[in-house]
């Protein structure tokens, strides 16, 4: 198929049409479990500064990398088996290969780890007793009004993305866990997030309170590259971007929203392959656009 166009709003109201094709979120659900745990924390259920069970790392390090904790798509035993289309292994399985211990002192150091971002998945399905897809529809998505995006747990719930074809990729490979919905809902988390009030004002600060990684990817839309709380959060362009961009074995995604601009533009493409690149462009594009 083609690449359907992004989703676009503006100062908040959706310019573009409600719903369309579902696609795969990958990494782009990093915001929604650190938006999550925000919550949590606003709730009084968790204290973000506190250690992660015995660990040397807080649940903030682990949302914004600086935990030091080893990155499971590193392991050459996990991306053999992912292509060789096997069943996932259980979480401890995959802690057993990766083990907790800091590359570096945590809080010295930035390092991206999905490994980070499971044991947050962890800690939200503890807290709220419930699976990940609940405890994100309840907590999240159904206080924003987002109806058509849910958490993939079975290769069934992968069938009707873009470009997915006839394969039967497993969303359990993702430990984070995955969302899966239109690009519309992902415009309107972001927009939930910082224009609709969902986080307090001390929230959101603490949501894009950056780590600075130096000058943008070369090629791609990034002046300068830092990151949140499970966040992408450099700058594009003229001003800051706040969002995530995200990459699976057959298509990417990549939401932004931009503060600085004076319409507050939020937009969302999806697109097939393992390079992000086009869909960070695409999304600058439909934001800087003139209409």
């Amino acid at each position: 198929m083609s690449n359907p166009l992004p989703a676009l709003s503006r100062n908040g109201t959706l310019m573009t049409p409600e719903g369309g094709p579902p696609g795969a979120w990958w990494s782009l659900t990093k915001p929604v479990l650190a938006v999550a745990m925000l919550k949590l924390a606003e709730q009084g259920r968790i204290d973000l500064d506190a250690s992660y069970e015995a660990h040397p790392f807080t649940f903030l390090q682990l949302l914004a990398n600086t935990s030091g904790v080893p990155n499971y798509t590193d392991l050459p035993a996990y991306r053999a088996d992912v292509a060789a289309g096997v069943a996932p292994w259980t979480d401890a399985d995959l802690l057993t290969e990766t083990g907790l211990t800091p590359r570096f002192p945590p809080g010295t150091a930035w390092a991206y780890s999905n490994t980070g971002f499971m044991l947050i998945r962890q800690t939200i399905e503890r807290i709220m007793d419930r699976r990940i897809d609940e405890a994100i529809a309840s907590l999240l998505f159904a206080p924003m009004g987002i109806a058509d995006t849910r958490i993939a747990h079975a290769p069934e719930d992968m069938a009707a993305c873009a470009w997915a074809g006839d394969r039967a990729y497993h969303p359990g490979w993702v430990y984070h866990r995955m969302a899966v919905g239109p690009a519309s809902d992902a415009v309107r988390f972001l927009d939930s997030v910082f224009q609709g009030g969902f986080l307090s004002a001390a929230g959101r600060a603490r949501l894009t309170q950056r780590t600075e990684l130096g000058p943008g990817p070369k090629g791609r839309p990034w002046r300068t590259a830092a990151y949140g709380l499970g966040l992408m959060a450099g700058e594009m362009q003229a001003g800051r971007a706040f969002g995530h961009s995200g990459v699976g074995p057959y298509s990417v995604s990549a939401a932004y929203h931009f503060p600085d601009r004076p319409d507050r533009p939020t937009a969302c493409a999806f697109g097939p392959g393992a390079d992000e690149t086009e869909v960070e462009w695409q999304v600058v594009r439909a934001a800087y656009s003139p209409d």
